[in-house]
């Protein structure tokens, strides 16, 4: 935990310096992978990355606690009501209601990710890795040779007297954007989205076989 710390403050200390690193993308693809494992390791960096000559994957932190803590709160009243009342239609309803309404956000809401770079296969597959979505949202895949590129926005998330802000990553195709992961972005915790993006778009085009 204190070594932790120490990691958060020295990081924070830092964070200009690390916010304006240019990377270094015209290296060997074990090169690329491994500045994506480096930054990967730094305080909050919400992804890891494993990796073999076959394939590459990228994994968000599912944060399957909260997910948990977030839906058993908001059935534990509805369902004590029911139970309390089993033969009454309304409770019924005001239940069902609730657990749609929750499988729906959780299918349609974008969801923590794993990223496959299939060099094997020659394809991306992007999956959902959230504790509910990911039995409820269809894996995407996408052949490696229509990757045009990666986006970053910036998106901010306000609560608790504090607003977040987020690199949103979007990987491009000539049809259509996927949003595959989110990079802290401030006020606490940074990491620099050109290191990801840069890594990550040079490996993909080193990977596709002519």
């Amino acid at each position: 935990m204190l070594k932790k710390i120490k990691q958060e403050i020295s990081e924070y200390k830092d964070h200009e310096k690390h916010m304006a690193q240019i990377p270094n993308v015209l290296v060997k693809i074990e090169e690329n992978i491994e500045e994506l494992v480096k930054i990967s390791q730094r305080a909050n960096a919400t992804f890891k990355v494993k990796y073999d000559q076959k394939n590459l994957l990228i994994e968000s932190k599912p944060y399957h606690f909260l997910i948990a803590f977030f839906v058993i709160s908001l059935l534990f009243f509805p369902s004590l009501l029911l139970f309390q009342n089993i033969h009454s239609f309304i409770y019924w309803i005001v239940e069902i209601f609730i657990i749609i309404s929750i499988l729906l956000f959780f299918k349609f809401y974008p969801s923590t990710k794993i990223i496959y770079i299939d060099i094997e296969k020659q394809e991306i597959r992007i999956v959902s890795n959230n504790l509910i979505a990911q039995y409820l949202v269809k894996p995407i895949h996408i052949p490696i040779k229509e990757f045009e590129g990666l986006i970053i926005k910036e998106t901010s998330e306000s609560g608790g007297g504090m607003t977040k802000y987020i690199n949103t990553i979007y990987l491009k195709t000539a049809n259509k954007n996927y949003n595959i992961i989110d990079l802290p972005n401030g006020p606490i915790y940074f990491l620099n989205p050109h290191i990801f993006t840069e890594n990550l778009k040079h490996i993909i085009l080193k990977s596709i076989k002519k």
